[in-house]
């Protein structure tokens, strides 16, 4: 008999007790494992309080909401209609949901890395925490692409430990490659006109800006915000 050795086991225990968490205490380990599984596989959402920014689960796809816009039809039926980019190709779609319905919102972990180079089909970040650098399909960034620029802060997405996502910061600083902007005394019919950026893509901007002007861009919506 050691009564010294039955005192350290007795403190074990406890210590073990004290170290599971509340939630664990108060509904044993199963019930936290089924929590765990569902809280990986994501929760049911009205579609009434989906918003931009938002992953769901739409006909056995996985796509993040690029836009949420509430309707209602003459007879009194609510729907949202939601702009979508499949997370894994980058193409973008349109889904109308009843304001009725439930929807799968996935439930992930974010996390921020520092864009370092693009290679071929693959785009290389780097973790601001471990300086560990991670190749990425330069397919996870859809058309936004052609908006990186060196020592851009991404946001990856993440679900049971799988990188599923990649997004940009909501504000970018371009260059209008080609494109006149209204001279003081021009005529012209509609507040928008289109240039073209020095990356290529070609965007809707006021009158009042043309070639030569940077403006910041949301590379997500490709849609103008602000001259810079």
């Amino acid at each position: 008999w050691n009564p010294f050795g039955i005192m350290l086991a007795r403190l074990f225990s406890a210590a073990s007790t004290i170290a599971r968490s509340p939630l664990q205490n108060a509904l044993g380990s199963t019930a936290v494992a089924r929590a765990a599984a569902a809280w990986v596989r994501g929760v049911k959402t009205n579609a009434n309080d989906l918003r931009a920014g938002n992953i769901i689960e739409v006909k056995g796809g996985m796509y993040s909401i690029l836009k949420a816009q509430h309707t209602k039809t003459g007879r009194g039926s609510a729907f949202i209609q939601l702009e979508l980019r499949d997370v894994k190709t980058g193409n973008k779609s349109q889904e109308r949901l009843r304001s009725s319905e439930d929807v799968e919102r996935v439930i992930v972990t974010k996390r921020e890395c520092q864009f370092l180079y693009e290679d071929g089909d693959m785009i290389v970040a780097m973790d601001g925490q471990t300086f560990e650098q991670i190749e990425l399909p330069r397919a996870l960034v859809g058309t936004g692409d052609c908006y990186l620029q060196e020592g851009m802060t991404l946001t990856l997405e993440e679900r049971e430990t799988e990188i599923f996502g990649v997004s940009l910061p909501d504000k970018v600083k371009v260059k209008i490659a080609d494109g006149e902007a209204l001279k003081k005394g021009d005529k012209k019919s509609g507040a928008y006109h289109t240039v073209k950026l020095e990356n290529g893509r070609s965007v809707a901007v006021p009158q009042f800006v043309g070639a030569g002007d940077e403006i910041i861009v949301n590379p997500t919506t490709e849609e103008y915000v602000e001259r810079a």
